[in-house]
């Protein structure tokens, strides 16, 4: 499923149901629950920096910059201001790599 929510975001496509996709939000949950599970590795040290920019930036950017991704995001936070607020605060990091990239 979460390739399946990757190949929807590369494409823009519809993700959720609601929106004429074909995800549930539990789906979106699992797809983004795997970016921050990078992100709580990251931030317990075990995986630095320079790795998840070589090997995960891609992700980060592509989901982060959803517009439907972001929406959702934005919805779960009228609930709880601090859900998935490590992804945003890791994909700045990692976008701030981009731009110093020679």
């Amino acid at each position: 499923t979460n390739q399946l929510i990757l190949s929807a975001i590369e494409k823009n496509e519809p993700i959720l149901i609601s929106n004429g996709g074909k995800f549930s939000t539990s789906d979106l949950d699992q797809y983004l629950n795997v970016l921050m599970s990078i992100e709580d590795a990251y931030s317990k040290g075990l995986i630095d920096e320079n790795s998840i920019y070589s090997w995960f930036s891609d992700h980060f950017d592509i989901a982060l910059r959803n517009e439907e991704v972001m929406n959702y995001i934005r919805d779960l936070r009228t609930r709880n201001p601090d859900y998935y607020r490590g992804l945003e605060e890791l994909h700045l990091k990692l976008a701030s790599m981009f731009s110093t990239e020679d």
